[in-house]
C-alpha cells in the first residue's frame, strides 16, 4: 500500500480505513503503485489490488523484460487489477488501509494514465487511457 504521513479518511471501519489517494504534483493526478490495495470510494466493501507484469516479475526475481515480451506474445494485458478475498479472523490484527478510487477518474500508474471501469461480478477493469 502507498505510504504517506497524512491521509484524508473517506470511510472509517473497525477493521480498515478507506483513504483518499495522494494527489501527486506529477501531472496533477493521483499516483498508484504496484501492490496498492484499493476500494471503490462509493462502495468500499469490495477490495482490489493493482499490479503489472513487470512489477510482478521484479517481485519474484524474474526478468521484467522477458516477462513483458512473453505476456505480449501471448496477448495478455501488461497492467491489471484483481479482486481480493475477504477473511474473518478470531484474532486481533492491525487496522488495514485501502486507497479509495472512483470509476472513470484518471490515475497515474507506472508511466501510464489509467482509469477503472466496472466489470461483471463486482470486478474492475483497468483501462489504459494513454
Amino acid at each position: 500500500m502507498t505510504t504517506a504521513t497524512a491521509f484524508t479518511v473517506l470511510h472509517d471501519f473497525p477493521a480498515y480505513d478507506v483513504v483518499e489517494p495522494i494527489a501527486s504534483a506529477f501531472r496533477g493526478m493521483p499516483v498508484l503503485t504496484a501492490g496498492d490495495e484499493l476500494a471503490l470510494a462509493d462502495s468500499p466493501m469490495q477490495h482490489y489490488k493493482i499490479s503489472s507484469v513487470a512489477s510482478y516479475a521484479l517481485q519474484n526475481n524474474d526478468c521484467p523484460i522477458e516477462a513483458v515480451e512473453r505476456a505480449k506474445a501471448n496477448g495478455h494485458d501488461l497492467h491489471f487489477v484483481f479482486a481480493l478475498g475477504t477473511v474473518l479472523t478470531s484474532h486481533k490484527r492491525a487496522k488495514g488501509r485501502y486507497i479509495g478510487i472512483e470509476c472513470g477518474r484518471e490515475y497515474w500508474f507506472e508511466g501510464k494514465v489509467i482509469r477503472f471501469e466496472p466489470a461483471p461480478n463486482r470486478n474492475l477493469k483497468l483501462v489504459i487511457v494513454r
